[in-house]
């Protein structure tokens, strides 16, 4: 169950902010003052400007694939699907909306309780607009390959720009499974890590920033390893492209890299938690600052430190995890032999480019088959 910022917040890692926001009713910003120089925007702001950016790409971005018909199932291919795979592509299309809907139902009491949009409420919503990235991993090399069984309508990856992947738009993005799954993977996590974080402060009180920044950090690793690695046995997904020796069942259909367990574990969802765990005595989060000086209402407040969280998460999955796994991509061992199902028409057997290996160039656009 989260806990409200104030639970959250010990008195060595509280900060006090001066003078009340206008938006929670303080005395600032009355047109009485008189004439003032023009104070510098605040951080938010900016931060705002960019979740805003954001969104616009992000409904662009959608908008362009549904609109021009590119949105289209991708078909399983001829393997036949065992028995045991096809019991988890149901318990993987209905596990992560139950989930989902669980946490939809704890931020909406929590911002009903506070007469505001709740900060976990903020990272809810800005997590599930981090799905449009999802794809980035196969950007350079196929790096992701999701069970078409599952229900879905192929990717929007060629409307990223620069893409580079041949058949990318085939990558079947499970439109339940992992769709709802971003509704709750970022938030799920960080509130986990911070729940950890709390007990070993209570444990060891004495432990300074960088020892629960290092806290942080493998407890966000090795919570992502695990989940990450019992997921991939269902059949759900599999990371294809990786270097065997770096991973767990390296050079099998199950292989999960430990790398990228540091690089999206313990770097993008590490660093979501630590900005949800060190928040000011207001519930403000680093990338809210200065929200209190702005003299607007609680529903544009709301909207704007919605938007810094959308822009803090927008990069931290991007420069966290989808630009350095690309040079684990670059340098991969080859692909295991994977089914029709799981391949998805991107690569390999009955298609016109072999999957990634250590022989195989990058493929870039324009660049005829092979042979």
């Amino acid at each position: 169950i989260p806990l409200t910022p104030a639970e959250e917040r010990t008195p060595a890692m509280t900060q006090r902010v001066e003078p009340p926001p206008a938006w929670a009713g303080g005395a600032g910003g009355g047109h009485g003052a008189g004439r003032r120089a023009r104070a510098p925007r605040p951080p938010v702001v900016w931060w705002a400007w960019l979740g805003a950016a954001s969104v616009v790409f992000v409904a662009y971005l959608l908008i362009a694939w549904i609109a021009t018909g590119e949105a289209t199932p991708t078909d399983p291919g001829p393997d036949p699907v065992p028995g045991w795979v096809s019991v988890f592509v149901v318990v993987n299309q209905v596990f992560p909306p139950v989930v989902a809907l669980t946490l939809v139902v704890v931020v909406t009491r929590q911002s009903l309780r506070a007469r505001r949009l709740s900060f976990d409420a903020k990272v809810l919503i800005a997590g599930f607009l981090l799905w449009w990235q999802d794809p980035l991993l196969s950007y350079l090399r196929p790096g992701v390959f999701y069970n078409a069984n599952m229900v879905n309508f192929g990717s929007w990856t060629e409307r990223i720009p620069g893409w580079i992947t041949p058949n990318g738009r085939l990558t079947a993005e499970p439109t339940i499974g992992i769709g709802f799954a971003y509704l709750w993977w970022f938030l799920g996590f960080s509130m986990f890590i911070c729940a950890v974080m709390r007990a070993v402060h209570r444990r060891w009180p004495e432990m300074g920033t960088r020892g629960m920044a290092l806290t942080c950090v493998l407890t966000a690793t090795a919570a992502d390893f695990v989940v990450e690695a019992s997921w991939i046995r269902t059949g759900a997904y599999a990371y294809p492209t990786t270097i065997h020796a770096l991973s767990a069942f390296g050079g099998t259909p199950y292989q999960m890299p430990v790398y990228h367990a540091f690089l999206h574990g313990g770097g993008t969802l590490g660093a979501i938690a630590l900005l949800r765990y060190f928040r000011d005595d207001r519930g403000l989060s680093w990338v809210e600052r200065g929200l209190d000086r702005l003299n607007v209402s609680t529903l544009k407040a709301d909207l704007i430190g919605l938007l810094a969280v959308i822009a803090f998460l927008q990069l931290a999955f991007l420069m966290f995890t989808n630009i350095p796994i690309q040079w684990f991509h670059l340098h991969a061992d080859t692909v295991p032999a994977f089914p029709s199902w799981m391949r998805d028409g991107v690569c390999g057997p009955g298609t016109h480019y072999p999957c990634p290996g250590p022989t195989i160039p990058v493929y870039l656009p324009g660049t005829p088959p092979p042979g």
